[in-house]
């Protein structure tokens, strides 16, 4: 015997899959070409006229920035070099800094654009090696890319900025140190020979002094029948003791030309001690701003090209290497604009 089952009455609420399709298609772009650094909506998000919805990464622009400020205190260099009224020869000597700055950012430019062209050609060879790729595979070569790119960034930018700023501070404190050491030595020298001059009118005194006690005793020894014994004992004591003062007198004198002399010498001596710390200085802030060598580059260049092929993310799509514009552009940009020495 059969069962008739009660009929089944539907709800008013259906629940099926669907998707969300848009009536219209828009192309949308950036005024600048970059690479997307955030995308701010999600598919199906409603947005409206002025909504931000992506944004690009503006480092590259920053060093632009960074770049062309250079360049302009680089012609502000230039420009106070002819209202200070430097000579040709500094002229000249500030010019080919100049040049030689301008000249080693374009080779470091030129360095940059074979990287990042080596890096997207084995980025291309990578997608027809996809298949064949592990996960750890993947993981193991992303992290040998970014060590070697870290490296590479290394190698290009040189000495922190940190360094070098602790670099000129001490050029600056040895050049101060300079000064206040010739200030200071010159000022003893004065002092020295104003002594000098004091101690040869001591001198001069003294023996103006000497000079009329002498003959007054000589005039009373031939009156000395006439003259009390003690009256010419004390004119004799006197004598003595002028005798003593110019000879007191000389010592000082002398005294005071060796202290002049050893002030000169001072002063030549601590000038030069000076002189060669700042020198040194300046030679350790040069060594600092020197350019890595081509060999350090190209070998860490290399080392990225090496790893970059095998490189792919776990979604199996390639993903862009960025390699950074160094540092060192706008350093060297920075170090021609060296202000030029004061006259």
């Amino acid at each position: 015997m059969t069962t008739e089952l009660p009929p089944i009455t539907a709800s008013e609420r259906v629940i099926a899959e669907a998707e969300v399709v848009p009536i219209q298609d828009v192309e949308l772009r950036f005024e600048s070409s970059g690479t997307v650094a955030e995308v701010l909506v999600e598919e199906a998000d409603m947005v409206n006229n002025g909504d931000v919805l992506a944004r690009l990464d503006t480092r590259d622009l920053v060093l632009d920035v960074e770049d062309r400020a250079a360049q302009l205190a680089i012609a502000r260099a230039a420009l106070e070099l002819l209202q200070e009224g430097a000579t040709q020869e500094e002229i000249n000597e500030y010019q080919a800094r100049i040049a030689q700055a301008e000249a080693t950012l374009a080779e470091r430019q030129a360095d940059i654009n074979r990287a990042q062209a080596d890096v997207a050609r084995a980025q291309g060879d990578l997608l027809s090696r996809q298949g064949s790729v592990t996960g750890s595979d993947i993981e193991a070569a992303r992290a040998e890319l970014q060590e070697a790119i870290a490296a590479l960034e290394d190698v290009r930018d040189g000495e922190d900025e940190a360094v070098i700023a602790q670099a000129r501070a001490r050029v600056e404190q040895f050049r101060v140190n300079l000064q206040a050491e010739k200030d200071r030595l010159a000022a003893l020298k004065v002092q020295a020979e104003e002594d000098v001059n004091l101690r040869a009118n001591e001198l001069r005194n003294v023996q103006a002094d000497y000079s009329r006690i002498y003959w007054d005793v000589r005039e009373i020894e031939r009156d000395l029948n006439s003259v009390e014994q003690q009256t010419w004992q004390e004119l004799k004591d006197r004598e003595e003791a002028a005798l003593r003062e110019v000879q007191n007198a000389e010592s000082r004198l002398e005294q005071a030309r060796i202290d002049l002399e050893a002030a000169r010498l001072a002063e030549i001596n601590g000038i030069q001690e000076a002189e060669a710390r700042l020198e040194e200085a300046q030679a350790d802030l040069e060594d600092l701003l020197t350019p890595p060598k081509a060999s350090n580059v190209a070998a860490a260049e290399a080392r990225v090209a090496a790893h970059a092929p095998t490189w792919t993310s776990s979604r199996g799509h390639s993903a862009p290497v960025i390699l950074r514009q160094p540092r060192r552009v706008c350093r060297l940009r920075r170090q021609a604009s060296i202000q030029p020495r004061r006259r």
